[in-house]
């Protein structure tokens, strides 16, 4: 029953409608905040190409009520180095009340890390915003494929033709457990029926240890097949005509690039029926059933189809290529995922068991690789600061940022929080400060008013 003293500015994040005080207990919130408050912050940096960036994207915030132009600066130093930051572009950045807007960066040519910063305002966190950026020339891909005609088309989207830096290796089921899998960031597998139980082993062993697997389902596979460790198979769905997409998520990096349009054209004749209990589903057919659904922290995504014409004709749309890349540079984004938020644990893959040192934004410590799932991997989870954490001399670096949406302090209504249960007080020491306003400035005036008369005289 004792009381309860909360200093708060307010912010509507914080204290959203859902929290109610109960009727025993007295809450006061301490109002440090103010109404008329000019925030903003860099909320995301996007590169324009996953594999080899040409150009970074970067989102600018303005959180409060009144218009404002800021100046980004970039800074950015090679990944092989450890001397002194490069400074790169400005950009002047115009933001309407509660607005957004982008500004174009040209990316560094080779794997750099980079950080974009604003000028100083209220809240001073969310004015930076680091970035790892990895350039790789091409992107090793395995497909187990089922038939030719299935990695036909997959060779046709990834080939030596394929502006997007694929390097294609084909193989047959039977040759996957003599394959290292660690040289392929993304496996795709063209039909999950023809994979054994030791197959689905040793993809599951994958995922766990940093890789991503694409795996299209067709409606020859069983029930009783490894897949269901992942997801569980209802049965099969053929039509006597066709189901085409009803619903697309395309806030996923995987789909952002495309409409609804463009892939709403494809028609399925038959597709695998999925629970998609326990996982995200990014994109659903008309007959409710699951089309595309990501699960295993990300690391793995189900297509409900197979690359034939007898299952489908998307590979005859124009959406076929770019869905297929944009899959494939999100799953080899996700081995070598490079950005985490304040909080976060980082678990980072490592090519040998040796003892190394981490260098974080608050000092450097030694660590001992974790062996426990075959492959060496580092496990960080003090990451309290933001900025770069790097793992050994020449090893993986990774950013820490703060989550965007914290720069958000429109504040929430007063009457609201009342209604809820809370008291509210202002700052004495502001109060008392607001309150003598009035007073100095007439000492002042009277000040000015007596030096006055006694120049004059």
């Amino acid at each position: 029953r004792a009381a309860v003293l909360v200093i708060t500015d307010l912010q509507e994040r914080a204290l959203p409608s859902t929290v109610k005080v109960p009727q025993d207990i007295v809450v006061t919130l301490i109002d440090v905040g103010e109404s008329d408050f000019e925030n903003t912050g860099v909320v995301e940096v996007r590169p324009d190409n996953r594999l080899n960036a040409r150009k970074l994207e970067v989102t600018i915030a303005n959180y409060s009520s009144n218009p404002v132009t800021r100046v980004v600066s970039c800074e950015w130093r090679a990944a092989s180095e450890g001397g002194e930051w490069r400074t790169g572009e400005e950009k002047v950045v115009p933001l309407k009340p509660q607005g957004r807007n982008l500004a174009n960066f040209d990316a560094p040519a080779e794997p750099s890390t980079i950080k974009f910063q604003l000028e100083h305002d209220s809240l001073e966190p969310d004015n930076c915003r680091y970035c790892v950026l990895q350039q790789l020339k091409e992107m090793p891909v395995l497909a187990v494929q089922s038939s030719e005609e299935a990695t036909g088309f997959l060779g046709d989207a990834l080939g030596p033709d394929s502006i997007s830096g694929f390097r294609l290796t084909v193989i047959d089921s039977r040759q996957l457990s003599r394959t290292e899998l660690r040289q392929f960031p993304v496996v795709v597998v063209t039909d999950a029926g023809i994979l054994s139980a030791r197959d689905w082993d040793r993809l599951h062993f994958h995922l766990q240890t940093g890789g991503a697997v694409l795996v299209m389902a067709g409606p020859g596979l069983v029930p009783e097949a490894g897949m269901e460790r992942f997801v569980r198979i209802i049965g099969t769905s053929r039509k006597t005509g066709f189901v085409s997409l009803a619903e697309m998520d395309t806030t996923h990096p995987a789909l952002d690039i495309l409409r609804f349009n463009d892939l709403v054209t494809a028609r399925f004749f038959s597709h695998l029926k999925l629970d998609p209990a326990g996982t995200r589903v990014l994109a659903r057919l008309s007959d409710s059933d699951p089309l595309i659904i990501e699960t295993a922290e990300g690391r793995l995504h189900i297509w409900s189809f197979t690359l034939t014409p007898e299952c489908t004709d998307l590979m005859f749309k124009a959406a076929f290529v770019p869905l297929l890349h944009r899959t494939l540079c999100y799953l080899g984004s996700v081995n070598r995922r490079t950005e985490f938020l304040v909080g976060d644990t980082i678990r980072v893959m490592l090519d040998r068991a040796q003892p190394f040192t981490l260098m974080t934004p608050h000092g450097n410590f030694a660590l001992i690789p974790d062996v426990t799932l075959g492959r060496p991997r580092a496990i960080w989870t003090d990451t309290r600061t933001p900025g770069f954490y790097r793992f050994g001399e020449r090893g993986l670096t990774v950013a820490v940022n703060v989550v965007s949406e914290e720069g958000d302090l429109t504040r929430a209504e007063p009457n609201r929080l009342r209604s809820q249960g809370f008291r509210i007080q202002g700052f004495g020491y502001r109060a008392e400060s607001a309150g003598l306003a009035p007073l100095l400035l007439y000492l002042a005036a009277a000040a000015f008013g007596l030096e006055m008369l006694l120049l004059a005289l």
